[in-house]
């Protein structure tokens, strides 16, 4: 699994519209993301939620995007988007266990993802000196995989006090 898998526009915040509904009430209401480790922010499809986070990710460093689609179903590419989110809003982190999913395929037996994870959180907990948001928007699409609802319990669970998660959705979670 390289990075011939990785689409980068979905770790790309996307760009505040100019001519979007701004919502003062909501982007006061991300002020308090800071206060929680756990932020749902869950609306039905076109009631802005992408474009509140975008209004965000404009105001609010470090950040990490990743929009995620129904093809991150698999554990693995799930973990390869997000680590590659990680490092596009935190170049300056070099020891991300990147390494261990791009190599999956010239292994028999891939790593465990749990292990992935705590060197992940290991990674994170080393280098964050701010508090840094990680946004997963669309998350409602890939839920439905144990590995991946298993692995979120844990990144959450077992995250450093700088990482906040704000997890958007169109159902509740």
């Amino acid at each position: 699994m390289g990075t011939n898998q990785l689409i980068t526009t979905k770790i790309t915040p996307p760009e505040a519209q100019p001519r979007a509904l701004f919502r003062p009430r909501v982007l006061q209401a991300f002020d308090e993301v800071y206060h929680y480790r756990l932020t749902l922010l869950q609306a039905s499809a076109g009631y802005g939620k992408s474009t509140a986070l975008a209004y965000l990710a404009k105001s609010h460093s470090p950040l990490i995007w990743y929009q995620v689609s129904e093809d991150d179903n698999d554990i693995f590419l799930f973990l390869l988007h997000l680590l590659y989110a990680t490092q596009r809003a935190l170049p300056q982190i070099d020891n991300l266990p990147t390494p261990m999913l791009e190599e999956r395929e010239n292994i028999d037996t891939p790593p465990p993802f749990i292990e992935i994870i705590h060197q992940y959180l290991n990674v994170l907990n080393a280098a964050l000196t701010q508090p840094t948001i990680l946004v997963l928007d669309d998350i409602h699409l890939v839920l439905n995989a144990n590995e991946i609802a298993h692995a979120l319990d844990r990144l959450i669970g077992l995250a450093p006090t700088n990482l906040r998660f704000i997890l958007s959705s169109r159902v509740p979670v």
